[in-house]
Formats: C-alpha cells, sequence, structure tokens
C-alpha cells in the first residue's frame, strides 16, 4: 500500500475514534501511528502525514462541521 494511502487511512481511523471518545489526542496519536506503524516502510513518512491531517481536522473543526 502507498504511504500517504495508508497515512490517509489511520487519520480517518483516528478521527472516528477521536469523535466517538473526545479529548487531549496528542498522545493518544502518536501511541497509535506507532502501534500501526512501527517498523514498517514508509513509517516517518506516514506518521508525519497523518498528524497533519488530524491537526487540520482539529484546528478546522468548526469551519468543517458548519
Amino acid at each position: 500500500m502507498r504511504v500517504r494511502t495508508r497515512a490517509r487511512e489511520l487519520a480517518l481511523q483516528f478521527l472516528y475514534a477521536l469523535d466517538l471518545q473526545g479529548g487531549e489526542y496528542r498522545e493518544r496519536l502518536d501511541a497509535f501511528l506507532k502501534d500501526e506503524l512501527g517498523g514498517k516502510p514508509g513509517e516517518a513518512e506516514a506518521s508525519e502525514y497523518a498528524r497533519r491531517l488530524v491537526d487540520g481536522v482539529t484546528l478546522n473543526a468548526p469551519a468543517i462541521d458548519a
């Protein structure tokens, strides 16, 4: 699977969980990505891209929800 495709998939999974659970997310996101990508090829790039996606959605949530 391509790195960015995998990152998008993981970001979506995490955002769904975040929507259900709420709260502070940064430490949980780091742990989630480490569990899912730990040691796999493209780990650093996929983690960085997934973080950017999750951060972008959470920072712009009011505009997205509107």
